[in-house]
């Protein structure tokens, strides 16, 4: 093989690795700015580089004709679509490295934090059932004993603890005490816990790995999901605790993190990190991409020739 043949195989590989960077880039710069939009991001980065690979071919071709023909602008109107698509594709890939060099160790801390307080958020519910069922059986032992010295009627007390006859008649007949009461109060609380912990169980078995691997993929999807899930579920048991004690002195609070990052805004992630260093990436993988361009060799514009005319003195011009 003459080194000539060696020089273009080896520009070639170089501009399949800069297009293949690219398509990478591209793709994941799109899903993230898309928030995991699958089919948009695959469109966007693959016409890309189909247009990108065509324009260069074409480029290359017009250049090859320069020894031909002086001005071409064809050639002009060639680059002029070549920046059109390149700039904006080579912010996403800005974006995309942004995210991979700076952002990503972030996401990981934010997120881990996250995943950890939706078992928090579960347990501290436990813990106000319990503090509220106390001081619930504590009242109503109390009010069934002012009950029984005739201080307190039946309604006081279906009024005040939400009970019915039936189970006024069945404390009051010893069938019934205020702990089988309160055990029974307590089960209603904890049908909203079960249905905390699937929605947990569900995230977990679906994306627990997500973030520690750096599953593109699924990372997006991942990512949004977990907020709604916090935030669902700290509205589920909100709402559902509050309703049940209705009583202000015994409500439901917790503090979960509303940290985040602007995986899909990348001015955004851009005035946060500045990472104007990674421009010299850019310029690489756009450089690899139009590398054959470059490597053409032309002879330059060679002006046509005239016809040599003879004077009657015998001179030729």
């Amino acid at each position: 093989m003459s080194d000539n043949n060696k020089r273009k195989k080896l520009v070639s590989v170089l501009q399949y690795v800069g297009l293949i960077f690219t398509l990478i880039s591209v793709f994941s710069g799109t899903m993230y700015i898309t928030k995991g939009e699958l089919f948009i991001s695959l469109f966007v980065s693959i016409i890309f580089v189909i247009f990108s690979y065509f324009l260069v071919e074409q480029m290359i071709k017009r250049k090859e004709l320069i020894s031909k023909k002086k001005f071409s602008s064809l050639s002009l109107f060639l680059w002029f679509l070549f920046l059109i698509i390149t700039i904006p594709a080579a912010l996403i890939m800005y974006h995309f490295i942004n995210v991979e060099i700076n952002a990503k160790e972030d996401v990981i801390k934010i997120t881990t934090e996250k995943m950890n307080q939706m078992k928090e958020m579960v347990s501290t519910y436990e813990i106000r059932k319990n503090d509220f069922i106390e001081d619930y059986i504590s009242k109503l032992d109390g009010d069934f004993d002012d009950y029984k010295k005739g201080f307190k009627t039946d309604a006081d007390l279906i009024a005040k603890f939400g009970l019915s006859q039936a189970v006024v008649d069945a404390v009051s007949n010893g069938y019934q005490t205020a702990n089988d009461i309160g055990e029974s109060k307590e089960l209603q609380f904890d049908s909203i816990k079960d249905v905390v912990n699937t929605n947990n169980e569900l995230f977990f078995a679906n994306y627990k790995d997500v973030f520690k691997n750096w599953s593109r993929l699924e990372l997006n999807t991942a990512f949004y999901e977990l907020d709604k899930v916090l935030e669902d579920n700290f509205t589920l048991l909100k709402e559902f605790y509050d309703r049940k004690t209705e009583d202000p002195n015994f409500t439901f609070e917790y503090q979960y993190s509303k940290k985040s990052v602007a995986l899909n805004e990348p001015v955004t992630l851009f005035n946060k990190y500045k990472p104007y260093g990674l421009s010299v990436f850019i310029f690489l993988f756009t450089l690899l991409m139009i590398l054959p361009y470059f490597m053409v060799k032309t002879h330059g514009y060679t002006p046509p020739k005239k016809d040599k005319v003879k004077t009657r003195y015998g001179e030729t011009i």
